[in-house]
């Protein structure tokens, strides 16, 4: 079980070191589906690379 363990943490940890993540602001225009009318927003869009 302690192998399997870490084992784990170590596919974690090169998973999280891997490139890098970067959050762009995308702008969402008020829409309006099936009669519901969404304001406009700003999201965020995360990038792994």
């Amino acid at each position: 079980m302690k192998q399997q363990y870490w084992l784990y943490v170590s596919m974690q940890r090169q998973r999280n070191q891997v490139g890098s993540v970067r959050l762009y602001p995308v702008q969402l225009p008020e829409e309006s589906i099936d009669g519901v009318t969404f304001q406009p927003s700003t999201k965020l869009l995360r990038i792994e690379e």
